[in-house]
């Protein structure tokens, strides 16, 4: 692709993400700004898709409920 166009062309590959996606990032990010009470409490998330593997896997290494 780079030849073809002339240019330098980076990739950023979703698909070598642990959930597919960079979502994880954002849920990384928000479980370290937790206290400890809402990390007792566990945490919801109102998605089914990429986002709600992000919040699991984000969750999951910590023990936080999810």
């Amino acid at each position: 692709m780079s030849a073809l166009l002339g240019n330098q062309v980076l990739l950023k590959r979703e698909d070598v993400q642990p959930t597919f996606s960079f979502k994880i990032r954002d849920t990384h990010n928000k479980r370290v700004q937790l206290t400890a009470e809402p990390k007792a409490c566990g945490v919801v998330t109102a998605s089914a898709g990429k986002h709600a593997r992000g919040v699991a896997l984000a969750a999951r290494e910590p023990g936080i409920k999810a």
